[in-house]
């Protein structure tokens, strides 16, 4: 009986000292972000009146890869938008000058296209895991006092976070990604 009881209080230490680095590791995420933001809106002249983590989610191997494509995907269709818009200003060049300017940004959009193709193909014959990878995506609520206009807005905050508590923006976290699922 007694042997039971003390496995019982030795699980029950180790859960509540789980969920306090828990608790730390959601704090200290939020106090750094917003040194971050207060950094940023002191620039444009606006404060900080609070900030608040709605939502932390572990992130698995299979959730990033899904993020890269829908990224690569998204890029894709500007970069065909763009494509048809220069073809279209090629019909209409008068100048061999026009028409080099042209080429060369057309040249360009061309060598993304082809180089967000090499990443979607190489994320869609991936195979990945459900094991977690290390990585978070916070969301957070922030009310934000701008002085130009007197008024305070309400906004949400997209970042992602690794276990070393680096936090990456939305293009630095698929520039991560990118260089762990790309094999070329």
């Amino acid at each position: 009986m007694k042997t039971k009881i003390i496995c019982i209080l030795i699980l029950f230490i180790i859960f509540s000292c789980k969920n306090d680095e828990t608790k730390s590791f959601k704090e200290e995420l939020t106090q750094s972000i917003q040194r971050k933001i207060k950094q940023e809106l002191k620039q444009d002249g606006s404060s900080l009146e609070s900030i608040q983590l709605v939502k932390l989610d572990t992130l698995k191997e299979w959730q990033e890869a899904d993020l890269l494509l829908q990224y690569s995907t998204q890029r894709l269709i500007i970069l065909n938008k763009q494509q048809q818009q220069l073809s279209k200003e090629l019909d209409n060049v008068k100048t061999v000058k026009d028409f080099e300017q042209v080429e060369l940004k057309y040249a360009k959009v061309k060598d993304s296209i082809n180089h967000e193709i090499k990443i979607t193909e190489s994320v869609s014959h991936l195979e990945p895991k459900k094991d977690k990878t290390g990585n978070y995506q916070a969301i957070f609520l922030l009310k934000v006092f701008e002085k130009k206009s007197n008024t305070v807005k309400n906004d949400s905050l997209f970042m992602y976070v690794n276990d070393k508590k680096v936090i990456f923006t939305q293009p630095q976290f698929i520039e991560q990604c990118i260089k762990k699922f790309n094999k070329n």
